[in-house]
């Protein structure tokens, strides 16, 4: 049997909020159902809407998350992705 996987790459690091939604629909829009994606993120604030569409993404497709980058912006996303919470504000 052969095992292939895919991974997609999601470079959030100097992205401003207004357009973190953007980039993510972008790069998993087309994302084949159990692919690995690797948001690297960075000191910028959590987007709600970057958020939830990765949740739903991840969801629908099977997609499994890996956060990478600055030890609170990681902490930050996992949290947000994890709860569907961002700043007490329930996605």
């Amino acid at each position: 049997m052969i095992v292939v996987t895919g991974a997609i790459f999601v470079d959030l690091t100097s992205v401003r909020e207004d357009r973190q939604r953007g980039r993510v629909a972008a790069a998993l829009g087309d994302a084949p159902h159990g692919a690995d994606v690797e948001l690297h993120v960075g000191p910028l604030i959590v987007g709600a809407e970057a958020v939830r569409l990765t949740r739903d993404y991840a969801q629908e497709r099977g997609l499994s998350v890996r956060v990478t980058g600055e030890a609170r912006a990681v902490g930050a996303w996992v949290t947000a992705i994890r709860s569907g919470e961002v700043c007490g504000l329930l996605l």
